[in-house]
C-alpha cells in the first residue's frame, strides 16, 4: 500500500533547514564578521518562511561586567543594528557559499526585546520572592 503524502515530511524540513540557518550565520557572525559593531550578539530565533526565500533572524546583545547581565543602551541597539545591516551583504554572500541549497533565503535581522522583558521580569519574581522569605 502506497503512504499518501502529507505535510509532516515539509513541516521536517522546514525545521532543519531553519536550524542550519540558524547554525551557519551564528558561525558567519563569530568567525568572519569582523566589524566590532557585531561582536557579542546572539541569534536567539531564525523564522523561516515558508518558501524559505526569507528569514528574519531575531538577534540580541548583554554587555556584561563580572558576570552581571545588562541591556544594552538605545544608542548601542542601533550601533548593533548598523553594523549587522552593512554586513548583510557579506553575510548574505557567505551564507550562500555555506548553504547547498537552490534557493538561499534573503535574512532580515530584528532586535529581539522578549529576553530583556524575560530578564525584567525574573528580577521583579526574585526580589518579591526574597521580600518573602525575610
Amino acid at each position: 500500500m502506497m503512504r499518501k503524502y502529507s505535510d509532516d515530511g515539509k513541516v521536517r524540513r522546514h525545521h532543519r533547514v531553519q536550524e542550519l540557518v540558524r547554525q551557519e550565520l551564528s558561525a558567519i557572525l563569530t568567525r568572519e564578521v569582523k566589524d566590532p559593531r557585531v561582536r557579542g550578539l546572539t541569534i536567539t530565533e531564525v523564522l523561516l518562511k515558508p518558501d524559505l526565500k526569507s528569514a528574519i533572524v531575531r538577534v540580541c546583545k548583554f554587555m556584561g561586567d563580572k558576570g552581571v547581565l545588562e541591556e544594552p543602551t538605545t544608542e548601542e541597539k542601533e550601533e548593533l543594528m548598523d553594523g549587522l545591516q552593512a554586513s548583510s551583504h557579506f553575510i548574505y554572500e557567505r551564507l550562500k557559499r555555506a548553504l547547498v541549497m537552490k534557493v538561499i533565503p534573503s535574512i532580515r535581522f530584528e532586535y529581539d526585546h522578549h529576553l530583556a522583558e524575560a530578564s525584567r521580569l525574573w528580577s521583579v519574581v526574585k526580589s518579591a520572592t526574597e521580600g518573602d522569605a525575610a
